[in-house]
């Protein structure tokens, strides 16, 4: 499994793109990598794209640990894309678990949608170096 970080500095859009094979460590490395790049940004809106997973197996155990951890900016809207619906359901599993510290935390199906929620008309990401 790789993730990589990129950045829209036109629109603050920053993303995070899992792809193949997401287990609980994998996030949990992921995580961690995100919160010391997002130490030294400006706010800027999230996104987690899963759109390239293959294989979807963080526990239910995790998602609830993680969601009642308070996000690190607490503004700052966060889309998650996940088109397959073991990643929809973990996705907003973890939503309505942490709906009291994250209601800026959004759940699609799709880029385009995540685009238009965001009011983003045609983002040109470019990759970060991560820690």
């Amino acid at each position: 499994m790789a993730v990589s970080f990129e950045l829209d500095e036109a629109d603050h859009v920053f993303r995070m793109t899992f792809n193949g094979e997401l287990t609980d460590d994998v996030m949990l490395d992921a995580r961690a990598r995100f919160l010391k790049l997002k130490q030294a940004m400006p706010a800027y809106t999230n996104i987690v794209d899963l759109s390239a997973v293959t294989r979807y197996e963080v526990s239910s155990r995790l998602i609830g640990a993680l969601a009642g951890i308070p996000p690190a900016q607490l503004h700052e809207p966060i889309v998650v894309v996940a088109p397959s619906d073991v990643a929809y359901g973990a996705s907003r599993m973890f939503q309505i678990m942490s709906e009291q510290v994250r209601q800026g935390l959004h759940v699609v199906r799709t880029m385009e949608e995540a685009c238009e929620l965001l009011g983003v008309k045609s983002p040109k990401f470019l990759p970060i170096s991560s820690p």
